[in-house]
């Protein structure tokens, strides 16, 4: 092999190592779920957790009675909160910083109990859901509660609930606005009734609720889109 070729050889080897160190940095990196605080008997992956345990992807917190668990989540929350009775798993927390935009993708599942958070508003790309045996919650930049039974509250933001009624197997799907709940008993939007107190963390006013003005967005199952006016009483004040 002449110097020239050598050289082109070189030149190919540097580019393959350029874009594989280029293909390594883009990939999506895994996040972590840290507690900040702990009252009461709570687990984290089976373990008892303390301030400064750490979770991730696939582990589960559960709570006891009078127990609760404050997670930072980094770039994937900030915040989220599993309350009493509660038992949430971490299904996802991943996040890709390579991009023009930041994708940040969020998954918890409630299966017993209630999560409530603090989400910053993110790209497009990225998504936050929480998950019920009944009920997807689709977070879109909001400060939300969600219990076991679909029922959703947002204090603040946007969300999207998608709910699949147990009975019938219907699904539905509303958009659910601030000072809005999804009441999956009834299974229609209303305001949060008077009195109820917001998540308690940090960044999230604790003063009263005023709710949306305007309709509330169904989406019914073959499609269709239609309007209606929320009712304003009722609801969950736990």
């Amino acid at each position: 092999m002449n110097k020239f070729g050598r050289f082109q050889h070189l030149v190919g080897l540097c580019a393959a190592a350029a874009a594989a160190t280029s293909l390594a940095t883009a990939a999506p990196q895994t996040g972590s779920a840290k507690v900040t605080s702990v009252k009461g008997n709570v687990t984290l992956g089976g373990q008892p957790a303390r301030v400064g345990s750490v979770g991730g992807p696939g582990s589960v917190i559960v709570t006891g009675a009078a127990a609760e668990a404050v997670l930072d989540l980094g770039v994937n929350g900030p915040t989220a909160k599993v309350l009493e009775l509660s038992s949430v798993s971490i299904d996802d927390l991943t996040f890709d910083t390579a991009g023009s935009e930041a994708v940040i993708n969020t998954k918890f599942t409630v299966s017993k109990g209630k999560l409530e958070g603090n989400v910053k508003k993110t790209s497009s790309q990225s998504s936050y859901i929480v998950k019920t045996p009944t009920a997807t919650a689709a977070i879109r930049g909001t400060t939300f509660t969600v219990w076991e039974d679909g029922t959703v509250y947002v204090w603040e933001g946007v969300v999207d609930v998608t709910y699949r009624d147990p009975r019938t197997g219907r699904e539905v799907k509303y958009t659910v606005s601030a000072g809005q709940f999804f009441d999956p008993s009834l299974v229609e939007i209303r305001d949060i009734p008077a009195g109820a107190v917001p998540p308690n963390l940090p960044g999230v006013s604790t003063g009263a609720v005023t709710p949306a003005a305007g309709p509330v967005i169904f989406v019914s199952p073959t499609g269709s889109t239609s309007t209606s006016t929320p009712t304003a009483t009722g609801g969950r004040n736990e």
